[in-house]
């Protein structure tokens, strides 16, 4: 029995994107009151149904390549940048301002 690779991370929810209840803020607003009561019912079902068949939360994600490349740019970024002295304390660089 072969094992499938189970990555760490979540990327795009590509059944979510694509499934009918993926729908517009303007259409959700459209809406007659039974047929959002409907639309509710629909996704939660897609929802858990793609989660419980294939892991996927109903979350947004980076894919593999996006994660390889963000952690390329933390070498270059400038996190000398980030502490800053307190003026209160007078320790030093002991403050980081995000």
């Amino acid at each position: 029995m072969k094992m499938t690779e189970t990555k760490t991370f979540y990327e795009n929810n590509e059944y979510f994107l694509n499934s009918s209840v993926n729908v517009l803020f303007e259409d959700l607003l459209e809406m007659a009151p039974d047929e959002f009561t409907q639309w509710v019912i629909d996704m939660r079902k897609t929802v858990v149904n793609i989660w419980d068949s294939h892991g996927i939360p109903p979350r947004r994600g980076k894919n593999e390549p996006e994660i390889i490349d963000q952690f390329n740019k933390m070498v270059s970024y400038p996190v000398h940048k980030f502490t800053h002295s307190d003026e209160l304390c007078g320790v030093g660089d002991d403050v980081i301002i995000n």
